[in-house]
This record gives structure tokens, C-alpha cells and sequence, in this order.
């Protein structure tokens, strides 16, 4: 479903009101607010972000591992670089000045 939300576009053919309830339609059914807990949501969209970030062959493959968490996905990549002989590199945690 998020690659339904992801994919749509404007129509300048139609009415904006429509598109807007399409889209809002689209978030809904992706991130199902009425049993998902504003946590799991924002933690599903940051994850979605992340996948999409990968260089395709890496998300394919982590997608095939169909992490349902942060934690999981985190595992996976992992076990990824694990496999791939890619070590990385721990930094500090960032911390933005306010």
C-alpha cells in the first residue's frame, strides 16, 4: 500500500477535493490509524523512508525479510552486511541544537 501512496501523483483532469480524499484514502489504508498507535505509525514511516533510501538490490533484499519493526529491520541489515563483509561504523548519536 505505501507504494500506492508513493506513486500517486496530481491530475490536473480532476478536482483537487477528489484527490485529496484519494490521497488521504491511500494514508489510511497504508498506515491504519484506527489500529495503529501514533508510534507504530510514525515508526512504519520512517521505516518506509529508510527501504526507500537503499540502493534496490539491498531493499529487495531486505524487503524478502519482511520486517515488521525497526528492530527487525535493523536485524536484517545486519545479517546483510554480515553476509556482504561490510563493516560498519558506530557514531554518535546526533543531538541538533535547539
Amino acid at each position: 500500500m505505501a507504494q500506492r501512496f508513493h506513486s500517486w501523483a496530481y491530475s490536473p483532469n480532476q478536482a483537487a477535493r477528489f484527490q485529496m480524499f484519494d490521497l488521504i484514502h491511500l494514508a489510511r489504508k497504508w498506515l491504519q490509524p484506527e489500529v495503529n498507535s501514533a508510534t507504530k505509525i510514525v515508526e512504519n514511516l520512517v521505516m518506509d523512508h529508510f527501504q526507500r533510501g537503499l540502493p534496490t538490490p539491498l531493499r529487495r533484499w531486505v524487503n524478502q525479510g519482511n520486517p515488521q519493526t525497526a528492530d527487525q529491520l535493523i536485524a536484517v541489515m545486519r545479517e546483510l552486511c554480515k553476509l556482504m563483509g561490510i563493516k560498519q561504523l558506530r557514531t554518535s548519536v546526533y543531538h541538533p541544537q535547539t
